[in-house]
């Protein structure tokens, strides 16, 4: 969730991801193995604008769950 409130685009396992309160390819990415994490943390890293955007709409999602200020 500190990664999200900063706007940064997270890669999660499925476990991680239960109970954040998000939806996976929009606040967060799902990866359910070593590789997939290493291939979806690339692919973000590959396409800034989409990495930037999950970080945004990340941002945001923690922001109104945990009603933060964030600056």
């Amino acid at each position: 969730l500190e990664a999200m409130a900063m706007g940064l685009p997270v890669v999660l396992t499925p476990a991680a991801a239960t109970g954040i309160g998000g939806m996976d390819q929009r606040h967060f990415v799902v990866a359910e193995s070593d590789e997939e994490l290493t291939s979806t943390a690339a692919a973000l890293i590959a396409h800034p604008p989409r990495a930037r955007k999950i970080g945004r709409d990340a941002r945001e999602a923690v922001r109104r769950r945990l009603d933060l200020p964030c600056v």
